[in-house]
């Protein structure tokens, strides 16, 4: 069984087989320690706010999201708690709350710490229109030159990758080390509020996808991690590494 491990150097966080006694190079600082050397990262067990249904998920750090394995409703770590919280403090109101989605910046009230002399939280989920990505790092200058390095999302599941595959959006660059499908990225569309939402996941890639919230650490992402991507993250692919931007 893996489970997920901090690196003690850079606090990059990467899935290790639990039995693992040997020694492992670190994909983000690439330095080469004992596996003991690897803390575990704590998991916590948190409420789909779509189905109810009980999930385990793991504190990695940045806005990780989490995708229901019971409905596949996708939603950031801090949304699941927020629920999962709400249903212990009151599930007589738990009802009130299950379909409810807020934009981006907006307050909600959870159940049990409304009005009443309770707290109000902030729930960041989407975005007025698609966000887009924009290249910051071309480590093996492979990008096309003369290129466009703004690269548009569009509404749906797209998959991303170097030019000569079958992407649905084939990135100008030839960089050997990402894949022709490398990653995903996920813009759904909420009709109640008019807000897109992204969520960001690999797809089974050679060299895997690493993640960077805005403000925290390099995280490597697997087929089941999928993370909430927003103004400002990182995404690195191969040696290309490109940026969360709404223009």
């Amino acid at each position: 069984m893996k489970k997920y491990k901090s690196c003690p150097k850079c606090g990059a966080v990467l899935k290790i087989e639990s039995d693992y006694v040997g020694r492992i190079n670190c994909s983000k600082c690439h330095q080469t320690m004992d596996a003991a050397e690897f803390k575990d990262v704590p998991s916590i067990t948190v409420m789909c706010p779509k189905c109810n249904t009980r999930l385990v998920s793991y504190n990695i750090g940045g806005d990780v999201g989490i995708k229901c394995r019971n409905c596949n409703y996708v939603g950031s770590l801090a949304e699941f708690k927020a629920y999962t919280d709400s249903c212990n403090a009151n599930s007589a109101a738990m009802h009130s709350h299950h379909e409810s989605e807020s934009s981006e910046g907006t307050q909600i009230n959870i159940p049990g710490r409304g009005s009443n002399g309770g707290t109000t939280e902030l729930v960041v989920t989407g975005y007025t229109q698609p966000l887009k990505l924009k290249l910051v790092e071309d480590k093996d200058a492979k990008w096309e030159a003369g290129a466009e390095r703004l690269v548009e999302l569009k509404r749906g599941r797209m998959i991303l990758g170097r030019r000569g595959g079958k992407a649905d959006i084939e990135l100008p660059t030839l960089d050997m080390y990402m894949g022709r499908a490398h990653f995903i990225v996920d813009v759904a569309y909420n009709a109640v509020n008019a807000t897109f939402r992204h969520s960001l996941s690999d797809n089974s890639s050679v060299n895997g996808t690493l993640y960077k919230a805005k403000n925290g650490e390099w995280i490597k992402l697997d087929n089941m991690t999928v993370v909430v991507i927003k103004e400002g993250d990182l995404i690195q692919a191969g040696h290309t590494t490109l940026q969360v931007v709404m223009a």
